[in-house]
């Protein structure tokens, strides 16, 4: 058993939890190779979620999908990127850390989780192998017998029966004696029985009978559904037998989508792979640099503070904008067109002024706390609690999101008079392409710009003066911790200010600049500050700078 206590900001209460751990030695030459696995993991988990979301996406937002087979195929793919994240982000952490170990409570949760979201995909094919069957061989019945009710009861059952087999096998487990604290991989799957000293008769039946009732029954039940079908193809006409193929073969599905051309590349056929190598070192620049401090922020106990957590919320946006550009910017270089259909530009689009926003909330929550600290030092534990820190986190992006969400659902319908951006990657100038731009679209996207960055900067200005006014009566001490900390605030506000200013001039205006420029200032959101805020908040910031030089120091040490 180990001993552990679980503190909040400044709390004055500590609690103590006896928790029984174990280790998770299926790792390969993890000391040796944990920066590459980590790397490796990271790219393919962020590929999982961006693919499956966009098709998510896709089938939400068009109407025309909006039938039984396309909302399973979404479910589906919902399923997996669940599945994935109960696995990916432990594996992640845990190829950081010195000791790969789980709580035995979380290990069980892992278990569960994985099991029944795998249990949940079966049942999920059978709805889907119901649902072809219907239509398909019962076509005139299909409407009156796949309704929209149906189809809810089939995917509270897949997601619910699976859950609460498992929930119930893990309450049999949960209080069992363990012999064993090791388990031989990566995660906690099934090999967790081999921990435990006794498996009683019950336990087994009672897996057997899960195993049976959410694994082996689905799988005959999509055998002999797809058999009938087969069957009933086969004395029917070749039209029928395409369709069945056209449905029941996923590789096969096709959707129609309308293309956008992004104009804004210089020579591309020229220095394609030049570009590709000066973008793809840049984009590795940033995942590394931002992540290292993010690391940093996690790993020390004395950065667990307000602002250190702020700033580790800044950088993993900075990620996350990178992500949202760099991908589809390096496969552009190497491709013969540069296109990309509507739906994947509104949701770069919506990603994109999202992410930027929240770097504006996220500066407005810096702001105020660097208020509380250098103003009302005595209240900042009390004001700054865990609890503030994350409403404000919560806020920075979901406010955005929600937002932007709206300004593109009223977009996503609307009739295109251009197909043709002269930028490389989605942005406001995707304005440009509508025929009709509606008055209540217009004063919506005003609303949005003004209560995500102009209220922000106005209050971040507000917060600063303030904190210089009390500075200016205050001793030197105080006015060095001030800079110190307040500087780097500053310089990233002033750089994202001035872009999101020459954004609104050149798209809604509709100045023309020329072409060089567009694309220099363009790539700013993607560059500037991803790229350099690790370097300002590193090298700046005293605490972070000193476990930087610590870190850096001892990997030279373990080169040597």
């Amino acid at each position: 058993n180990v001993y552990f206590c679980i503190s909040s900001y400044n709390c004055s209460m500590e609690e103590e939890l006896n928790m029984t751990y174990l280790i998770l030695d299926g790792n390969v030459e993890l000391q040796k190779y944990r920066y590459l696995y980590f790397t490796i993991v990271f790219v393919v988990y962020i590929l999982i979620l961006c693919s499956n979301s966009t098709i998510v996406y896709l089938i939400w937002k068009q109407q025309d999908l909006h039938e039984p087979m396309y909302i399973f195929i979404a479910a589906l793919l919902l399923n997996s990127v669940l599945l994935s994240t109960n696995i990916y982000p432990k594996l992640l952490i845990d190829f950081l850390s010195e000791k790969q170990i789980i709580s035995f409570s979380a290990c069980l949760f892992q278990f569960v989780t994985l099991y029944a979201l795998i249990c949940s995909e079966f049942l999920l094919l059978a709805a889907m192998a119901y649902d072809r069957y219907v239509a398909i061989c019962k076509p005139l019945q299909y409407p009156t017998m796949m309704t929209r009710r149906t189809v809810c009861i089939f995917l509270t059952l897949a997601w619910l029966l699976p859950a609460c087999q498992f929930v119930g096998l893990a309450s049999i487990r949960a209080n069992q004696k363990l012999c064993s604290f090791t388990l031989t991989v990566i995660f906690c799957n099934n090999s967790i029985y081999k921990l435990f000293c006794v498996t009683s008769p019950a336990v087994s039946f009672y897996g057997v009978f899960i195993l049976l009732n959410v694994v082996a029954c689905p799988v005959l039940f999509i055998l002999f559904t797809y058999t009938r079908i087969l069957i009933i193809c086969y004395h029917s006409a070749g039209e029928v037998r395409k369709k069945a193929a056209q449905t029941c073969l996923p590789h096969l599905l096709e959707l129609n989508e309308t293309y956008l051309t992004l104009d804004g590349h210089l020579e591309v056929h020229k220095y394609r792979y030049l570009y590709f190598v000066i973008v793809f070192i840049v984009y590795i620049l940033i995942i590394c640099s931002n992540s290292t401090i993010v690391y940093l922020i996690w790993k020390q106990h004395d950065l667990h503070e307000p602002m250190y957590i702020f700033i580790a919320a800044l950088l993993m946006n900075s990620v996350l904008l990178s992500t949202n550009i760099y991908p589809k910017l390096l496969i552009d270089f190497l491709s013969e067109k540069q296109i990309i259909t509507k739906s994947a530009c509104l949701f770069q689009f919506v990603a994109l002024y999202t992410l930027v926003d929240s770097e504006f909330l996220l500066l407005s929550a810096m702001a105020y706390d660097r208020y509380v600290a250098i103003c009302k030092p005595l209240k900042h534990p009390t004001i700054m609690k865990r609890k503030i820190v994350i409403i404000f986190l919560t806020l920075a992006w979901l406010l955005p999101a929600s937002q932007f969400a709206g300004l593109a659902a009223m977009r996503v319908n609307q009739k295109l008079c251009s197909f043709t951006l002269k930028v490389i990657f989605c942005n406001n100038s995707i304005y440009n392409l509508f025929c009709v731009t509606s008055r209540a679209t217009s004063l919506y996207g005003v609303f949005v710009l003004i209560n995500l960055s102009v209220f922000p900067v106005i209050f971040i200005v507000f917060t600063y003066i303030r904190i210089l006014i009390i500075c200016y009566h205050s001793s030197g001490e105080v006015r060095k911790k001030a800079a110190q900390t307040c500087l780097p605030h500053l310089i990233v506000l002033m750089n994202y200010f001035f872009l999101i200013t020459y954004d609104v001039i050149v798209v809604r205006l509709e100045t023309d600049v020329p072409k060089t420029a567009r694309l220099m200032l363009t790539l700013q959101f993607a560059v500037y500050n991803p790229l350099f805020n690790p370097f300002i908040y590193g090298l700046k910031m005293k605490e972070i700078s000193k476990h930087l030089k610590k870190l850096l120091f001892r990997c030279n040490n373990a080169d040597i």
